[in-house]
């Protein structure tokens, strides 16, 4: 009976033992969404479970279009999340943060536009630049695909934040005018990231 408590013991010790090595077997990976939550930790009561089970057990990603207020789930996201999501708005606080894994989208550009400003020749040369400032960051240049120069820019200024984009051939302009600040603060760091992308950041 001695033999079998103590083979037992060594049993659950064993398999303790092997839970870490099981969590991180090769070709594992961590979802991008673990550790989301952590900050709700002082929230309102209860977001920080309706949190974990949205953004890291179900690994769920969404955008919110702040134009529309609809929010797009990614297709990793499970039939539940939009029901976890409407609990959560439900219960949130005025000061509460919003799902942390819910992104803001920016309404200005995809990201496939920003991308196509710049690479292209004026007189010879590329064209490539970007202008960063505590309250206006533009980068500018030449369509890859032959539309003319484009620019893109988010500002802040005394109307509020706006962003532009801009395509010379064939003319098209389009400027968005009280975005928000969530959605400004994407939309311009956007541009930041393909500035800093293509090395044009000092």
């Amino acid at each position: 009976m001695k033999m079998a408590r103590f083979s037992g013991l060594i049993c659950v010790a064993l398999a303790l033992f092997a839970l870490p090595a099981a969590a991180e077997a090769p070709g594992q990976s961590t979802p991008a969404t673990m550790g989301l939550c952590d900050g709700l930790a002082d929230a309102t009561p209860g977001l920080q479970g309706l949190c974990t089970a949205m953004c890291e057990a179900q690994a769920c990603e969404a955008e919110l279009d702040p134009a529309t207020g609809e929010v797009v789930f990614d297709p990793s996201c499970k039939p539940s999340s939009p029901q976890l999501l409407a609990n959560y708005n439900k219960l949130a606080g005025p000061s509460d943060p919003r799902m942390p894994c819910v992104k803001v989208a920016c309404p200005c550009w995809t990201e496939a536009e920003i991308e196509n400003i710049g690479g292209g020749m004026i007189g010879g040369r590329s064209f490539d630049q970007c202008f960063l400032g505590d309250t206006f960051s533009q980068l500018m240049g030449v369509s890859t695909d032959g539309g003319g120069s484009e620019a893109a820019f988010a500002q802040e200024n005394s109307s509020g934040p706006l962003c532009h984009s801009l395509q010379t051939n064939p003319s098209t302009t389009r400027q968005i005018n009280d975005l928000g600040t969530d959605a400004y603060s994407v939309c311009r760091q956007s541009v930041i990231d393909q500035c800093i992308s293509r090395g044009l950041v000092q």
